[in-house]
């Protein structure tokens, strides 16, 4: 009947999930920023904005390579096409390289050049951030593999125990290291959940085998 109306689309329980997931990582972006404001003088939360803004371009590169990324690995079996996965993941992370690299061997340049070189007191936590920001790119990178192969709460669960590493840490580093910890506290917690990811996916992967 064409004078019927139709009943608005109901968002699944995966969709949520994957939004909480989402909204937290999100989350975690900000939460040094927060912190250092809170903590620290107005001259050093002006210096860690800049090392953490510049640090950050790794990431959102992440969101343009994961837009080729999860059609291609939506297509793929991690338990068929495993050698074909492991190759989509190592060219993704590949693209991020040279940046990574650049940021790490110019940092005096880049900082410099985007924000003069009054802003040169950021590297040491600019340095340590970019670290961090190809870690978490790379969990990014993982976790979208997840996603792709219809497994969303693996993700969310990971994203939690991330915020409340981070939580934990940015509250120790920082009273003892100022900007410097807070650099520290991101880049750990990253480290963290990515190995985290690397783990729950091998696991993963052999309890679908012991099924089979």
């Amino acid at each position: 009947n064409p004078n019927s109306k139709k009943k608005p689309a109901k968002l699944n329980k995966d969709f949520w999930i994957v939004a909480a997931t989402n909204i937290l990582l999100a989350l975690f972006l900000y939460l040094d920023l927060f912190f250092v404001s809170s903590r620290l003088g107005s001259e050093q939360t002006a210096y860690y904005n800049v090392a953490a803004i510049t640090s950050r371009v790794l990431y959102f590169l992440t969101g343009g390579v994961l837009i080729v990324f999860l059609p291609k690995s939506s297509k793929l079996s991690i338990h068929k096409d495993k050698g074909n996965i492991k190759a989509l993941i190592v060219k993704s992370i590949l693209i991020l390289i040279p940046i990574f690299v650049g940021f790490l061997v110019l940092p005096n340049l880049i900082i410099s050049i985007f924000y003069t070189s009054n802003y040169l007191p950021s590297l040491d936590a600019f340095k340590i951030l970019t670290i961090g920001m190809i870690f978490f790119s790379v969990f990014n990178i993982v976790i979208n593999l997840m996603w792709s192969q219809k497994s969303d709460k693996i993700p969310l669960f990971l994203s939690i125990g991330l915020i409340v590493i981070d939580v934990l840490l940015l509250n120790y580093l920082i009273p003892i290291f100022g900007m410097t910890g807070a650099a520290l506290a991101t880049t750990l917690s990253s480290l963290i959940v990515l190995l985290s990811s690397l783990f729950a996916v091998k696991l993963w992967v052999l309890k679908d085998r012991l099924v089979r």
